[in-house]
């Protein structure tokens, strides 16, 4: 009987841009030399990838209908779990992001069994953080830590993965609540698990700059985006009772609006200061009818 396969690492990636996938898929099939990948592909398109063949990574491409990011990412788990596979750890990758060769050579020496991990996510082209943060290397990191978690940040070992489960349907791009995704599964791996996420500087990938997408979204597009983040983000500390947080969300919105306005960037300003009252609306509504929402979290 041929011995089953244990991979170091998943990744689940969901797609609608045909560009950006192939550009991951090739940042991954011509920098990793050094460890075992199954990379499971959701393709919301009407087109089927023809995949590169690897000695190192398997692909597996699942075809659906246009869904929910954290409804498309579950159909990926869902063929892990009906397939009994087994790896050492699991990311969620974006179809826009990269990996450079640094992130597979190191991955053997950096990333251990049994623990959770948060790396860093360079934009683009740039040694410019995605996400700055002063965390010390190899920081302990807890549910406190949320802000720090992204879908593509996340390295998650495999008894948490099991543990966690699914996305929460509601919550990411394309759902009722337009984010909060990554924030809510870096929770619940958290509580469920007890020992947290590790941060590891010395490993990382890359993403496009966030300030460049908004500089080409409309103002109509921008106070969407602006609202879907926020409400998303107000959701998910209320489901995790995390109240206080919740509510300064909703003022650092003003703020934003108030820097935006001494820049005299007006679309930003005008989405900010919707925003805020997006959010305030969204913390009453998910304060006062807790358990309308949440009773079966």
């Amino acid at each position: 009987m041929q011995e089953k396969k244990i991979y170091n690492l998943v990744f689940i990636s969901t797609f609608i841009d045909r560009k950006n996938i192939e550009n991951l898929i090739n940042s991954i099939i011509d920098n990793n030399k050094d460890i075992t990948i199954l990379f499971i592909i959701i393709n919301q398109t009407k087109n089927r990838l023809e995949l590169p063949t690897s000695s190192l990574i398997d692909f597996y491409q699942v075809n659906t209908d246009r869904l929910s990011l954290s409804k498309a990412r579950n159909v990926g788990i869902a063929y892990i779990l009906k397939n009994n596979l087994t790896f050492e750890h699991i990311m969620f990758p974006d179809d826009d992001t990269t990996f450079s060769n640094i992130f597979f050579s190191r991955y053997k020496e950096f990333i251990k069994n049994g623990v959770n991990y948060l790396i860093d996510v360079y934009c683009f082209g740039t040694n410019e953080l995605f996400k700055p943060t002063n965390l010390k290397n190899e920081s302990i990191l807890n549910r406190e830590n949320h802000y720090s978690a992204m879908s593509v940040n996340m390295i998650i070992d495999f008894d948490t993965f099991k543990l966690v489960g699914l996305f929460d349907e509601r919550l990411g791009i394309g759902a009722q609540y337009g984010s909060g995704e990554d924030g809510d599964y870096f929770i619940r791996s958290c509580d469920i698990t007890g020992k947290g996420f590790i941060y590891q500087k010395m490993m990382f990938n890359f993403h496009p700059s966030s300030s460049n997408k908004f500089s080409q979204m409309s103002l109509s597009q921008t106070i969407n985006t602006y609202i879907a983040y926020g409400n998303g983000a107000i959701f998910v500390l209320c489901k995790h009772k995390m109240y206080q947080m919740a509510f300064m969300i909703c003022f650092y919105a003003l703020g934003g609006a108030v820097l935006s306005l001494f820049r005299l960037d007006l679309k930003l300003f005008v989405a900010y200061e919707i925003a805020f009252f997006s959010r305030l609306s969204m913390f009453f509504k998910c304060f006062l009818n807790a358990k309308k929402y949440f009773t079966n979290d």
